[in-house]
């Protein structure tokens, strides 16, 4: 398992998925399928990313960034929300969350 490095994100504009749907997880974040949703709107995020290989299920990778937030005392709200996307010609998975205001 990987220590993950966590970042502030500001979108300003809506994301649409490259080809696989965005899943989104409740608190804390648990496996399973998870709900797909069609987008992530416009708004700041604490986000962190990891390779395919890093962790064995890519929900591990959204529980160890809320471990991080926590030890950080990052503020978060809403979802966890879970991307895969092709970057170098392999599969990475980012993980998203709303940061408080």
């Amino acid at each position: 398992m990987r220590d993950l490095k966590l970042f502030s994100l500001t979108l300003a504009r809506e994301i649409m998925p490259e080809s696989e749907p965005f899943l989104q997880f409740g608190e804390p974040p648990k496996g399973g399928a998870g709900l797909k949703i069609p987008s992530i709107p416009p708004g700041r995020y604490l986000f962190s990313q990891w390779a395919e290989s890093d962790f064995p299920d890519p929900v591990d990778g959204l529980v160890a960034m809320r471990g991080r937030a926590e030890q950080e005392g990052r503020k978060t709200r809403g979802p966890w929300i879970l991307r895969c996307v092709a970057e170098d010609g392999k599969r990475v998975w980012q993980g998203l969350r709303e940061l408080e205001p």
